[in-house]
C-alpha cells in the first residue's frame, strides 16, 4: 500500500493541487482538513488513477464534510466531533462514528481522526476512556500547524507501533521549511521521502505487501 500525504502552502491553488493529485499512483491520498483552497471532491475525482482514494474535507466553513474519494464514488463521513480535550460522551461519540470512518484499502484497515480528534489518544498511544479505535493505518488531517510536538509527536509516535500513522496539516503560514506540516510514522518511527514544489510539501511511504 502506497500512501502520499499533501501539505499546501496558503498559496497554492486548487488548481495546482489537483494538478499534483493528477501525477500520483498512490493507493492512498491524504488532504489536509479544510481551507479555502482544497479542491471540490468532483474536480479531484476527474483526474484519478484507479486504485487512487483521496481524502479530503470541504464545505461551509462552519459545516465542512469530510470525504473520501475514489474514480467511482465520493462517499461522505462523520463530521469532526470535538477539537480539545474530550469528554466522556464526545469519546463515546468518536467510538460510533468510527464506523463510518474506516475503509479497507489495499487489505489494510484505515481510520481517519480528524484534527483535535487526536486528543482521544494518551501519550503511551493507548485511547482514553477504554474507548475501541481499532485501525492499521491512522489518518490525522488537521487544519493548521499544530504546536506542543513534544507531546504530539510522541503520541503519534506511539501510536504508530506495529502500525502506521499519518498526520498532515496546512502551511497556512507559507513557511518554505516547516517539520511538522506533514509526518507519517510506521512501527514507532517517522518514514518516508518528502519532496516540495512551490505549492506544496508531500511525503509518500510505501507498506511493504
Amino acid at each position: 500500500m502506497k500512501i502520499t500525504a499533501i501539505s499546501p502552502l496558503n498559496s497554492a491553488t486548487p488548481q495546482s493541487i489537483v494538478d499534483l493529485i493528477s501525477t500520483l499512483r498512490s493507493d492512498l491520498v491524504v488532504l489536509p482538513g479544510f481551507a479555502e483552497n482544497i479542491p471540490a471532491a468532483a474536480a479531484i475525482q476527474k483526474v484519478l488513477h484507479p486504485g487512487t482514494k483521496v481524502f479530503l474535507e470541504s464545505g461551509k466553513k462552519q459545516s465542512v464534510t469530510p470525504w473520501l474519494v475514489s474514480p467511482t464514488e465520493i462517499i461522505g463521513m462523520p463530521k469532526q466531533i470535538f477539537a480539545q480535550a474530550p469528554n466522556a460522551e464526545n469519546l463515546r461519540q468518536l467510538e460510533s462514528s468510527f464506523q463510518g470512518r474506516t475503509f479497507k484499502i489495499r487489505h489494510r484497515e484505515v481510520s481517519f481522526i480528524l484534527c483535535g480528534e487526536i486528543n482521544a489518544f494518551n501519550t503511551d498511544g493507548l485511547a482514553k476512556a477504554e474507548i475501541q479505535l481499532p485501525f492499521d493505518v491512522l489518518v490525522n488531517p488537521a487544519h493548521s500547524l499544530m504546536g506542543r510536538w513534544h507531546i504530539l509527536g510522541a503520541k503519534l509516535r506511539a501510536l504508530s507501533v506495529g502500525r502506521t500513522v499519518v498526520h498532515v496539516a496546512n502551511n497556512a503560514k507559507g513557511s518554505r521549511s516547516p517539520t511538522t506540516d506533514v509526518r507519517i510514522y510506521h512501527d514507532g518511527a517517522p518514514v518516508g521521502v518528502k519532496e516540495r514544489n512551490d505549492s506544496a510539501a508531500w511525503c509518500t511511504f510505501q507498506l511493504s505487501a
